[in-house]
């Protein structure tokens, strides 16, 4: 029995598919290889078997840049995140991955390129050393994804431990990052499940004798020690966007603290003005008032003047020092 090895399939007609599937494909599994995906649609990686076969769905990450760099800072908001159906099916002889182009795929994201693993002989010795790479493919690619969320998050991290000033988008971006976070989550888990799956042999497929022992099996040891190594850098994924949500969490209620203080900043900025106008405004209607010039004493003094100014001045004075101190102002 030899191997074929691997056929990458992008947009594939119903002839061609015809060509590559077996006959008695199951219906579950010809929905599952055929079924269009949206662009923005939620994407459940798993995979089945079907004893003669197995087929199934993985999530492939993207970034949609919905708008223009205008400066070398990366503006979080005008990022999103979407995904890309990597539909396969295998046994012992195929391996077959089928890409589908979304009606609604945005211009400036393109299908993930696996010429560089399908063309690698080292890489597609068999089916299950094809599934290992896929695998791989995938997860170095989620993981330098989550690096650049985590990046993002740190640098709005920053403003709060160097007591800055956040920008105005900062609560946007906080919501966006969370957004994010948990659409990594929802890939990354069900990823994490399906290889966790073949690890503990669960989900695999058989040749086996007539007496029905298994005599070869699709992930023997030596595959599944590779798919070790990629369930570590899953689970490790996993925990980073976890601790990442949390983070995004507490930024979030480090930015309620900053608008509050900012909230009562002003409030005390606006009283202390009332203040600093009330007093002088005092001693004016207090000697404006229409009363006998007897009754004040500085009225018939000759500095009597200079002494309202001075009294006007340090008070004035005097309250803008203690607000200063006080940091109302």
């Amino acid at each position: 029995m030899s191997y074929l090895g691997w056929t990458n399939l992008v947009d594939p007609g119903p002839e061609e598919l015809s060509e590559i599937v077996p006959e008695d494909l199951h219906p579950i599994a010809q929905e599952r290889l055929t079924r269009d995906r949206g662009f923005e649609e939620i994407i459940f990686p798993r995979l089945d078997s079907d004893d003669h076969y197995l087929f199934g769905e993985l999530a492939y990450p993207v970034w949609e840049i919905t708008a223009p760099r205008d400066d070398e800072e990366i503006n979080i908001l005008n990022y999103d995140l979407g995904s890309i159906s990597v539909r396969v099916m295998f046994d012992f002889d195929h391996f077959v991955t089928i890409l589908r182009t979304p009606d609604d795929l945005p211009n400036n994201v393109s299908l993930p390129d696996l010429s560089a693993t399908t063309g690698d002989p080292k890489r597609t010795s068999s089916s299950g050393v094809c599934f290992v790479s896929l695998m791989t493919f995938i997860a170095q690619h989620t993981h330098t994804m989550l690096e650049d969320l985590m990046v993002e998050t740190d640098k709005i991290g920053q403003v709060f431990i160097n007591e800055g000033q956040p920008d105005k988008n900062c609560r946007k971006k906080i919501s966006h990052l969370r957004s994010m976070y948990l659409e990594m989550q929802t890939m990354i888990e069900p990823t994490l499940q399906l290889v966790d799956d073949i690890i503990s042999d669960k989900l695999d497929l058989y040749i086996r004798d007539e007496s029905g022992e298994a005599t070869q099996e699709i992930f023997p040891r030596e595959i599944e020690i590779y798919l070790i190594d990629v369930r570590s850098r899953l689970r490790h994924d996993l925990l980073r966007a976890q601790f990442g949500l949390e983070e995004v969490v507490t930024l979030s209620a480090n930015l309620s603290d900053h608008l509050d203080r900012m909230t009562a900043r002003h409030g005390n900025r606006l009283s202390a003005i009332v203040s600093i106008m009330l007093l002088p405004t005092f001693v004016v209607g207090l000697y404006g008032m229409n009363i006998d010039a007897g009754y004040f004493p500085e009225f018939g003094w000759i500095n009597g003047y200079l002494f309202a100014w001075v009294l006007i001045g340090g008070l004035t004075l005097g309250q803008i020092i203690l607000f200063r101190k006080w940091k109302w102002l």
